[in-house]
């Protein structure tokens, strides 16, 4: 503490402290303000590169006026979350945070009985206390929605695309000793049309879809235009949230969750109502380079242009690379 102390007084005066050998010695409270302080400044200035990377992008096929934006909004609007009560508007995209997100909009709803998101199980999330306690952009007569979109605050969390992808992949289908709900709606299906030679049993339980295959599915849907059939785990952000169409005033990222995060609430004024969650497991590291190497190796080099053409379009207007840059990052060719 004390070097660091020393290290800011070359940028402020001295008075108000302890001086010490020529040197300046802040109290700890407006030590820890003062890095309070730029903290924010560093956030507020990653906040508005972010917002221009956005902007340059959408200008590059700009809807012609709100009415068109609008129109494609209202074609999807599951995907927000509003509360009434502060006067928030969250646009989730699974595999990004969700989860957690909803835990702290849970908390402030006050019905859960606690204050400790953490506490909330992922499946009482879910199946049990989402569906009762918040609500979507859908349950809103569409002008009062719009009007909301207007006046609430509005943020989004978005993640390196194809990381995503595989976090849905080993979500849904990477248990193959495990029954899911996937396995039986998607994974009979994909078996059935992308693997030669499937056994009984595969195609019975689905269980055993293969990276590939499901790469295969998203592919097939996407070459065909079948939105609607698009699950949310692996649609792109600009079908889920629009975010060319909505202003949202702050855009998260998974590699800088916990910061993000802190800043919302703050923004929000619920620090005193709410906190940001212990991290979970899956938390843990925001890019799994060894499980990105083992499934990516997998695929042949025209499936992964064909995802990186795919999701495109979300690299771009969030400023993350292309998936050929992002797979030779952690060591793939």
């Amino acid at each position: 503490m004390m070097n660091t102390s020393i290290y800011l007084c070359h940028f402020v005066s001295c008075s108000g402290t302890h001086k010490q050998r020529g040197l300046c010695i802040l109290p700890t409270q407006t030590l820890l303000l003062m890095l309070q302080r730029q903290i924010s400044d560093s956030l507020s200035e990653i906040q508005r590169e972010r917002q221009q990377t956005l902007a340059r992008f959408c200008s590059l096929d700009p809807y012609p006026n709100k009415t068109a934006a609008m129109a494609k909004v209202r074609r999807r609007v599951r995907n927000f979350l509003v509360d009434d009560r502060h006067q928030f508007i969250f646009c989730y995209i699974p595999k990004v945070a969700c989860t957690n997100w909803k835990r702290i909009m849970l908390v402030l709803t006050g019905k859960v009985g606690t204050k400790k998101p953490e506490e909330l199980g992922h499946r009482a999330v879910h199946y049990n206390l989402e569906p009762r306690y918040l609500m979507r952009g859908k349950e809103y007569p569409w002008e009062q929605l719009e009007d909301r979109l207007n006046r609430y605050y509005k943020f989004m969390f978005v993640r390196e695309p194809m990381e995503r992808l595989l976090s849905a992949y080993i979500d849904k289908f990477g248990t193959p000793d495990q029954s899911t709900d996937y396995h039986k709606r998607y994974g009979r299906g994909i078996i059935k049309s992308f693997r030669k030679n499937p056994t009984n049993e595969s195609l019975t339980t689905g269980g055993d879809v293969t990276f590939s295959e499901f790469v295969q599915s998203v592919d097939n849907l996407w070459s065909r235009d079948a939105l609607q059939a698009h699950n949310e785990h692996w649609m792109r952000y600009q079908d889920l949230c629009h975010p060319c169409a909505v202003r949202y005033d702050y855009i998260g990222k998974y590699e800088t969750l916990d910061q993000d995060t802190t800043r919302i609430l703050r923004v929000l004024n619920v620090t005193h109502l709410v906190q940001m969650p212990e991290k979970q497991a899956e938390y843990t590291g925001s890019r799994t380079e060894e499980k990105m190497r083992k499934y990516f190796r997998q695929l042949a080099p025209k499936e992964v242009s064909m995802l990186g053409g795919i999701y495109l379009n979300d690299s771009h207007m969030f400023g993350y690379p292309d998936a050929e840059d992002v797979l030779r990052g952690v060591g793939l060719k």
